[in-house]
């Protein structure tokens, strides 16, 4: 994932959103084998979040 900065908030914060690049992590079977299931989507960077 990246994070895409849109600018600087009233209040100093970072505004801004997480995208995926299409790039598998590399601990992702880790957590298949702990159980825990992630949608491939979530990887796609063609997904509309």
């Amino acid at each position: 994932f990246l994070f895409e900065q849109k600018g600087i908030g009233p209040n100093g914060e970072v505004l801004g959103h997480h995208r995926a690049t299409g790039i598998r992590p590399r601990f992702a079977d880790r957590l298949k084998a702990a159980g825990i299931v992630l949608d491939p989507s979530v990887f796609d960077p063609a997904r509309k979040q």
